[in-house]
C-alpha cells in the first residue's frame, strides 16, 4: 500500500499538465513571432549586401573594359549593362506599376513618382530585380534600384526591399544612395533624398540604402 501511494503522489494531474501546456503555448506565440521577424530581417540583409556586391562588381568590371557608361545610360543601351550581370530568369513585372511599388510607409505608388520612374527590369542572380531609373530633369547621374525580394515577394516598398544605388559621371562610381549623395541644387527640396525616410512623398526611403547597409538593426525596426 506504501508504494501504490508513493506512485500516485509523484503523477502530475490533468490540470498541471494542462496548465504546463498553457505556459508553453504562451510562450511559443510570443518568441516564435519574434524569431520569424528575426530571421526575415537576417535574410533581407543578406540580400541587400548581395545586391550591392553586385552592382559595385558590374561598374567596376564595365570600368575596367573601358565601357562609356555615360553613353550607355544617355542612350538608354541596357543590353551593355546586362552582359556584365547573370540573368536568373526570373519572371518579370511589365512596368513598375504592374510590380506594384509603394513608397517607405505605404501610402503612395512608387511608380507616380514626378522625379524618376523605373524602367526595362532585368532579373539577376537569386531572383531579384535589378530596374534601370529614368530621371526627367536630373543629369548629372543615374539611379539604380534592385528589388532584392523579387516583385512577386516581400513589401515591395522603397526602404523595405527596393534599394536604390547612384553613378556619378563625373566620380565614375557606383555608390549606395543615401543622405548627402545628391541633395543639392535641383534636388535641395525634396528631404526623402537627403534623409531615410523622409518625408511621406511618392519617392520616400529612396536614400535609405546606406543605412540598410550599415545598420544590422534597421530590417528589425521597418514599419509594418
Amino acid at each position: 500500500m506504501f508504494h501504490k501511494n508513493l506512485k500516485s503522489n509523484n503523477a502530475f494531474t490533468l490540470a498541471e499538465v494542462l496548465l504546463v501546456l498553457g505556459i508553453i503555448g504562451i510562450i511559443a506565440a510570443i518568441t516564435i513571432p519574434l524569431l520569424i521577424h528575426n530571421y526575415r530581417a537576417k535574410v533581407l540583409h543578406t540580400k541587400l549586401m548581395k545586391a550591392n556586391s553586385i552592382i559595385s562588381q558590374a561598374a567596376m568590371f564595365m570600368k575596367a573594359d573601358d565601357i562609356d557608361l555615360g553613353d550607355a545610360i544617355s542612350n538608354k543601351k541596357y543590353e551593355v549593362f546586362e552582359s556584365y550581370f547573370k540573368n536568373g530568369n526570373c519572371e518579370l513585372p511589365k512596368n513598375a506599376k504592374e510590380a506594384g511599388y509603394k513608397n517607405y510607409s505605404g501610402t503612395r505608388n512608387a511608380y507616380e513618382a514626378s522625379a524618376q520612374s523605373l524602367v526595362h527590369p532585368y532579373c539577376l542572380f537569386d531572383g531579384m530585380i535589378l530596374w534601370f531609373c529614368e530621371f526627367h530633369w536630373f543629369n548629372s547621374g543615374v539611379l539604380f534600384a534592385v528589388d532584392i525580394d523579387g516583385w512577386k515577394f516581400g513589401s515591395n516598398r522603397y526602404g523595405h526591399d527596393v534599394f536604390f544605388w547612384y553613378y556619378d559621371f563625373d566620380k565614375q562610381a557606383v555608390v549606395a544612395l543615401g543622405p548627402g549623395v545628391f541633395s543639392s541644387g535641383e534636388n535641395s527640396g525634396y528631404d526623402f533624398y537627403d534623409k531615410c525616410p523622409g518625408k511621406p512623398e511618392a519617392e520616400q526611403g529612396i536614400a535609405c540604402t546606406v543605412k540598410a547597409i550599415n545598420d544590422e538593426n534597421y530590417f528589425k525596426n521597418l514599419p509594418k
